[in-house]
């Protein structure tokens, strides 16, 4: 058969056309997605050629005392930015940065590594914070050098009063990896700050706001040309915390004073201490003190991968001391005579005699005064802090007792107080006292054990191991079986706050403001209001009843009895007589002497109600390993009720 040429270049021009119509299909389909699917992205890389948009931080929310007056505010603070997409010849530029800011390029790099890793080298890389203004004039001069380096500048953290409740009020830095992942939702940025201790950490959501945008052009070299959009910031809601401000700074300066005179006495292992001032009828925390302190503004452009370690030194500022849990010593009495008068153990005008000890069996344990005070009744006890009374209280109540009013005190349990790291404390109890000396004897036995392993070369199956180690155990559970379990000389170490008894000076605050108020447990509180940036109410904090302790209104009374005669020198004499002498309001109060480690003195508490006759306010203080507590935590307690009530007779007492 014979094909016609025409035939063949008819089936070629056929094949072409498909070919052409085939051609133009695809482009017609590729033109449809670039025009209506992925016209969005590409008008965006489009409008990024002229427009950079650079984020505007939020300042946070400020923070005011009960009166008014700022405790935390903010500043404009100048840094030293990175747009990373803007740098051209970047390992020049980042040596040449490096040098002009005194870092050194791997700093830089790290920066740079983490902003990589979350996915934001979009944003500004802040590699400089809280700049000079010689180190601006210096980065100026080399801008054209320095493509893609610019000045920021971003709203920093301001506190007036310096280090004034800094460990109430906390501090921000950098947020860290964890806490970006650990909100996904809240739109963070690795240029955030974030709240990393006290109320700037607890009230963060609140503090932060929202951030806004600048959309700047910008020609091909990336330098800007204007402004040409913004969305304004929000600025993170206002806090009105419960304290003064005023009253703050007598506890601050009280604490400072009776620290640094006992170390001029006992030296270095006086450490520190803590006040805390309570209104009784509500559970405001009116002061809460801590020392030694520091100032929350080290912490403005810190770039250190660890701020914490760059200021936490001697002496712990960074701890608050009013949330630590120590032992109560004698303030724990209290406990005692609620629970022998509730149970009907004794009455107001029941007598024991103290011949200065208590025999157990063949322990004699001394009351602080040998001599012994004689017959005393619970109203005298508490005025002297008779150790013998409360000792055969404690006997005749047994521990179950003293457990159950302990807790109803709200001790071995968090106040609920919103502060990060508050201590529970400890309320002691035979199960408490097994665990915490089995511990201490598996301890012993592992490192036994340790020993016995390297006599075997490390060689568990080895004969004689197993049974070496069996004896090892047998030996040391019967040896240390009489401390894991609970003796009359536990409930003895009880009953005047020592033993495993561990309280914080916030519970003491609770404790005695439930006492001077007729027996309702309040939740304490710092923060009054939230308020937006316009001042518009966004929550209020009513108070809270925890606790309505079944408390006669005569047992109360007698108790507050007893306190008021702590400073009274009427009979033996109250044991915070001389702090308080010639103080004209009628106070309430108790001693407390703790023992703690063996050599290192004994810690010093008080704890008081005032007026007596109409309890307004609450107070606590401990001073670590200061000695008795009329010598250095009461003249502090003195001092912030005298604050308190505008009292300005000077201090006669341990201070001199």
């Amino acid at each position: 058969m014979i094909i016609s040429p025409e035939s063949t270049i008819d089936r070629k021009l056929r094949v072409l056309l498909a070919i052409i119509i085939l051609s133009f299909l695809v482009l017609l389909s590729r033109l449809f997605y670039l025009q209506l699917i992925e016209y969005s992205r590409y008008n965006l890389l489009a409008a990024q050629n002229y427009l950079r948009l650079d984020p505007v931080l939020a300042p946070r929310g400020n923070i005011y005392d009960r009166s008014g007056h700022l405790l935390v505010g903010n500043v404009p603070e100048f840094n030293v930015d990175l747009l990373y997409p803007d740098v051209k010849n970047r390992n020049v530029v980042i040596g040449k940065l490096a040098s002009l800011i005194g870092e050194k390029k791997s700093q830089i790099l790290q920066v740079i590594a983490r902003y990589k890793k979350e996915g934001e080298l979009y944003m500004p890389i802040q590699v400089a914070g809280n700049i000079t203004r010689a180190m601006l004039n210096k980065i100026e001069e080399h801008k054209y050098e320095l493509p893609g380096v610019v000045i920021g500048v971003t709203p920093e953290r301001y506190y007036p009063y310096k280090d004034l409740a800094a460990q109430v009020l906390g501090y921000v830095s950098d947020i860290t990896p964890g806490e970006l992942a650990a909100n996904p939702h809240d739109g963070y940025h690795l240029s955030d700050q974030y709240g990393q201790a006290g109320i700037e950490n607890t009230y963060q959501k609140y503090l932060h706001g929202r951030d806004g945008v600048r959309e700047m052009e910008v020609n091909a070299g990336g330098t800007v040309l204007g402004e040409v959009g913004k969305v304004s910031p929000r600025p993170g809601d206002n806090l009105t915390l419960t304290i003064s401000a005023r009253i703050e700074a007598s506890a601050q300066k009280a604490l400072a004073a009776v620290v640094q005179k006992a170390q001029s006495i006992r030296g270095s292992q006086v450490s520190g201490g803590a006040v805390v001032l309570e209104s009784v009828h509500s559970g405001k925390i009116l002061a809460m003190a801590s020392y030694p302190s520091y100032n929350p503004a080290v912490f403005t452009g810190m770039t250190t991968q660890n701020p914490v370690s760059a200021v936490d030194g001697a002496g712990h500022p960074l701890l608050n001391r009013a949330l630590l849990a120590y032992p109560p010593g004698s303030t724990f009495k209290l406990v005692l005579a609620t629970a022998a008068l509730v149970d009907h153990v004794v009455t107001p005008s029941t007598l024991l005699y103290d011949p200065g000890y208590v025999k157990l069996g063949r322990h004699i344990f001394h009351n602080w005064y040998t001599p012994g005070f004689g017959w005393m009744n619970i109203i005298n006890s508490i005025q002297v802090s008779n150790d013998t009374f409360f000792w055969k209280l404690g006997l005749k109540l047994g521990w179950q007792r003293i457990v159950h009013w302990a807790k109803a005190y709200g001790f071995g349990q968090k106040t609920g107080i919103r502060l990060p790291d508050e201590q529970a404390g400890v309320v002691p109890d035979p199960a408490y006292n097994k665990t915490v000396n089995s511990n201490y004897i598996n301890q012993i036995i592992q490192q036994k054990e340790g020993a016995l392993l390297q006599q075997y070369h490390g060689n568990k199956s080895a004969p004689g191991y197993l049974k070496a180690t069996t004896a090892l155990k047998d030996y040391y559970q019967s040896q240390y079986a009489w401390d894991t379990a609970w003796h009359r000389y536990d409930t003895l170490n009880m009953s005047i706050g020592q033993g495993y008894d561990m309280v914080t000076p916030l519970q003491l605050a609770d404790y005695v403001a439930t006492i001077a108020n007729g027996g309702t447990l309040y939740q304490p509180y710092l923060v009054q209001t939230i308020t937006t940036p316009s001042g518009g109410l966004v929550k209020k904090t009513v108070p809270r009843v925890i606790g309505k302790l079944p408390v006669p209104a005569s047992v109360y009374a007698t108790i507050r009895k007893g306190m008021s005669l702590d400073t009274s020198p009427v009979g033996f004499g109250g044991t915070a007589v001389i702090p308080f002498r010639g103080f004209p309001v009628p106070i309430g109060g108790k001693t407390g002497t703790a023992q703690t480690v063996p050599g290192s003195g004994s810690d010093s508490l008080y704890i008081a109600f005032a007026p007596v006759h109409n309890p307004q306010v609450a107070a606590a203080a401990v001073v670590e390993h200061a000695g008795a507590g009329e010598e250095a935590a009461a003249p502090v307690v003195r001092d912030v009720l005298a604050s308190y009530f505008h009292v300005h007779q000077p201090l006669e007492s341990y201070l001199g």
